[in-house]
């Protein structure tokens, strides 16, 4: 289990979430990490999707990039941008609160701060992916440039520099991962295997992952309310996305599945002293319980598969 964390910078975030595998190459975004050649796409899941209204993040359909930028890098709808292009405005596709962006006052990481608050406020929607890239670079490169003499540096090298110095500072928390992994041997006898027997393991640790997550939804999904945020109540469900990985980053056999669990949640419905506008409010996932649960998830889900 690992948190993670947010930033408005998306495109040029490369924090790795996992906790298997390492992703080091700059020009890599969470998406693509998550969707790298030769795993299946990830797959929307949990039962706090139905708070979203009409949307196209629905349970088990696949996961594109755009959405968990806006979902899991600003905390806003997963379909901000088609709702903006169809005339919504930003505070409509907000979930709650927006994340900040925090600099740490570092000059460079300011710069970038005020640049895409420019863009939003003149183009009235979010920065894409590519379009942040440019703007980060242009802004980037003449800071990198004063502190290192590079000359004409690659846009790699300056973005993965600029990555650096955001990962220095502590950014809100937009999710926990959870990853399931089976037993090593589990894993090599379906590398080893095959096409019946690893479609066979696939299937059985896919509805463990599957049946441990409806778990943790009814027992350690948890958001507070009141005044001062002290009291602990049920949430309604998560908004997450699973993906299953093959391997390790050094090609080891590793089937294993992630579930990035956003921090956006709302309450369940029916609890006292909540009505209907209170328990539809976006609130932050209490990840505590997350937390101090992690061995006792993770041990159900070994028994699910050791009894399968």
């Amino acid at each position: 289990m690992r948190i993670v964390h947010a930033g408005e910078g998306y495109a040029y975030l490369m924090n790795s979430v996992a906790t298997h595998d390492d992703t080091s190459a700059p020009e890599m975004s969470l998406g693509d990490y998550y969707n790298a050649n030769g795993t299946p796409p990830g797959r929307w899941f949990g039962q706090g999707l139905k708070g979203l209204g009409e949307t196209t993040a629905i349970a088990g359909t696949v996961v594109v990039d755009e959405q968990m930028a806006a979902l899991y890098g600003e905390g806003m709808h997963p379909d901000a941008d088609a709702r903006i292009d169809a005339g919504a405005e930003l505070k409509d596709v907000q979930l709650g609160r927006t994340y900040p962006y925090f600099t740490g006052n570092d000059p460079v990481l300011e710069a970038v701060k005020k640049a895409e608050k420019s863009f939003r406020l003149e183009h009235g929607r979010r920065a894409d992916s590519e379009e942040r890239n440019r703007m980060a670079f242009k802004i980037a490169a003449p800071f990198y440039l004063e502190e290192t003499g590079a000359i004409e540096a690659p846009e790699r090298d300056v973005l993965a520099w600029l990555n650096e110095k955001k990962n220095r500072v502590k950014q809100p928390t937009s999710g926990v991962d959870l990853t399931f992994s089976p037993a090593k041997s589990v894993s090599l006898v379906w590398a080893l295997g095959d096409d019946e027997t690893r479609q066979t393991i696939e299937k059985i640790h896919q509805q463990a992952v599957e049946d441990t997550l409806k778990e943790v939804e009814e027992e350690f999904l948890f958001t507070r309310t009141g005044a001062r945020s002290e009291r602990v109540i049920k949430a309604r469900g998560m908004i997450a996305s699973t993906f299953m990985h093959y391997d390790t980053r050094a090609g080891d056999p590793d089937l294993h599945t992630h579930c990035l669990i956003s921090n956006k949640v709302q309450a369940a419905p029916g609890q006292q002293g909540l009505d209907d506008d209170q328990a539809d409010k976006w609130r932050s996932l209490d990840a505590r319980y997350l937390l101090k649960n992690s061995a006792r998830i993770g041990q159900r889900y070994q028994v699910k598969m050791a009894q399968a």
